[in-house]
């Protein structure tokens, strides 16, 4: 068995304010007798590894009761003042919060104290003035700073040619970064910048061996500025209007070779149009054309029906044929053809639920599944 340890310092302190009563007991014939046994020697010399069981029970637990009683019983002025530490340590850091604090409660005065003779209590609310209390403060918009920065676009770009200069930006500035040796911004958050810095990032020209050519500092130079409240991020349509300035189609086939790339140009593309790549699928992006394949990919259907309009829109002109958003059941089947009145009255007349089996529960082993108590 594990020893544990004994406390030194702790036995010291103890040793000066509990007495022990090793003495006592040793003094006595029967204790001489049982201590100088061999069984009583190994029982003794094995109750020592553990503190707590080589003491007694006044000495396993310190209590300082005592200590908060006596600080009760000091006077006012040497007494410590709690409540100017909070307020000085807690109440000075709001100001420097992103949020406008409550305002302070304020309490009118007693109807006997006020001084003005005319003055007559109101017993009813009709005719006062509402302001409102504390409810919901923390849940409106106008107690907070307008100060957050997302990094999702608010608006996301669908068009395909915004999408391809879009990636071609991401993709330059990642290499640029890579064969600067400036590993450690690859990871951080880029400003987003404005047309200067798009137009910087799209001059330059891309090689079909994923060389560059052009002002390549000047892309290192704008992913190292400080993003500022008054820059305007590029929209869809001023990527549309670079789109004829840019004559290299062959750059889609660069290849991202290892992850690093690969996550900071995902991660750029998604800064810039709020396009995301799911984490599924960041093992089969492969090249820049992989990442517009993915992303330009029509979504999945819902239902059998809708993946039928999307499919075969012809068969929704045929005449014998129709289409439901959800399943037909039995009971749209009588609803339809009217037998489901005579079913009603059928049910009243037996005292039963006209909803079917919508006063059942469902199965609660379905709910059990699903995380439901």
């Amino acid at each position: 068995m594990r020893r544990i340890a004994p406390i030194r310092q702790a036995v010291g302190q103890l040793a000066g304010i509990i007495p022990t009563t090793q003495s006592t007991i040793a003094g006595t014939p029967a204790s001489r007798q049982a201590l100088s046994s061999p069984r009583a020697r190994t029982s003794t010399r094995r109750t020592t590894d553990c503190l707590y069981t080589a003491q007694p029970a006044s000495v396993r637990f310190v209590s300082t009761t005592s200590a908060r009683h006596n600080e009760d019983s000091l006077p006012k002025s040497l007494a410590p003042d709690h409540d100017a530490a909070v307020g000085a340590d807690v109440l000075a850091p709001l100001d420097n919060t992103h949020y406008r604090s409550p305002p302070v409660p304020s309490q009118a005065e007693q109807p006997e104290a006020v001084s003005d003779p005319t003055y007559v209590p109101a017993t009813v609310a009709d005719g006062l003035e509402t302001i409102g209390g504390l409810g919901g403060w923390w849940d409106k918009s106008e107690n907070y700073k307008q100060t957050f920065a997302s990094f999702k676009p608010r608006r996301k770009i669908s068009e395909p040619a915004a999408l391809r200069l879009a990636l071609r930006r991401a993709v330059v500035e990642a290499f640029a970064l890579r064969k600067a040796g400036l590993e450690s911004l690859m990871v951080s958050s880029w400003p987003v910048g404005g047309l200067e810095q798009q137009r910087h990032a799209l001059s330059v020209t891309v090689g079909p061996e994923g060389d560059f050519t052009g002002d390549v500092q000047a892309v290192l130079a704008d992913l190292q500025i400080l993003e500022t409240s008054a820059c305007v991020p590029p929209s869809g349509k001023s990527l549309l209007s670079e789109a004829d300035k840019v004559d290299d189609s062959f750059w889609d086939s660069i290849a991202l070779p290892d992850d690093g790339i690969k996550f900071a140009v995902l991660k750029r593309f998604f800064q810039l149009t709020g396009q995301r790549v799911p984490d599924i699928n960041f093992g089969s992006v492969v090249s820049a054309r992989s990442v517009l394949t993915i992303v330009q990919q029509p979504p999945k259907a819902q239902t059998l029906a809708q993946e039928i309009e999307v499919r075969r829109p012809e068969l929704f002109s045929v005449p014998n044929i129709t289409f439901a958003a959800k399943r037909i059941t039995r009971g749209d089947k009588d609803k339809s053809l009217g037998r489901f009145k005579v079913i009603e009255e059928e049910l009243k007349k037996r005292d039963l639920p006209l909803d079917g089996h919508g006063f059942a529960d469902k199965n609660r082993e379905i709910q059990r599944h699903n995380g439901g108590v």
